[in-house]
């Protein structure tokens, strides 16, 4: 019998070819930079969405609760930091002199203005209370028209921190808009307490508070996205630069 040999002809066994990974240069700098931005990015939006489920959670509870009357001599009460969230019925008469607008400010897809206006508690104190948002319109250094207020009032809202500034708000300048208007960037309480003249209180009085707009699934699908695309990075990093 004989034994049983491979053929070294076409009908033969071949043998397999060896894939190496051999990266260039450029795609390893690339892949090393971008790779770290896109899980950031995913997981800011997860610790975003973190935020947002807590505060949804907090405007839900405030929400169903009755409104804290707070006097004038209580006001410092609320400088603690669980008072955030808090609803709150406060008296004191509109200061139409020093308005705010803080600039930069996107609703439904438009940019426009928060409307900050102090209401005078007490001598110098007050208390900005943000009410709500206007639109920019055309020409950035005409005013825009903001609804007056007038007189005494006994405002419901709930505290909050003053927003975060916005992307590059540092790199803008705050411009008076006309008398007893100012449009700034940040909402930066200690420097607006001297350019106003008013002791104003570290938080800000939210009027008519709404529900968060974008909801916690939300910002955890745009962070599955990120993570996505830092996975398709690496596949095409290892992908493209397999070579025979």
């Amino acid at each position: 019998m004989r034994p049983f040999q491979y053929s070294q002809g076409g009908g033969g066994v071949r043998q397999a070819r060896h894939r190496s990974f051999r990266p260039s240069l450029a795609a390893t700098v690339a892949t090393a930079l971008l790779l770290p931005i896109l899980v950031a990015l995913g997981e800011w939006q997860m610790q975003r969405g973190a935020q947002k489920a807590a505060l949804l959670a907090q405007w839900a509870t405030q929400a169903a609760l009755p409104p804290l009357r707070i006097g004038p001599e209580e006001v410092h009460l609320l400088r603690e930091a669980r008072a955030s969230g808090r609803r709150v019925l406060l008296g004191g008469r509109w200061d139409t002199r020093r308005q705010v607008l803080l600039d930069n400010q996107i609703f439904g897809g438009q940019a426009g203005y928060r409307v900050f206006t102090p209401l005078r508690l007490t001598g110098r104190s007050a208390v900005l209370v943000n009410r709500g948002w206007l639109t920019a319109g055309a020409r950035r250094d005409v005013a825009p028209d903001v609804h007056p207020v007038a007189g005494e009032a006994t405002v419901t809202g709930m505290v909050a921190p003053p927003p975060a500034p916005g992307f590059l708000a540092r790199q803008a300048v705050d411009v008076a808009l006309g008398e007893g208007l100012l449009r700034v960037q940040q909402l930066d309480i200690a420097d607006l307490s001297q350019r106003l003249a008013l002791d104003l209180e570290p938080w800000t009085l939210q009027l008519a508070p709404a529900a968060p707009q974008l909801a916690p699934e939300r910002h955890r699908a745009y962070a599955l996205q990120w993570f996505l695309f830092a996975a398709l990075l690496v596949g095409l990093y290892v992908g493209l630069n397999l070579r025979r």
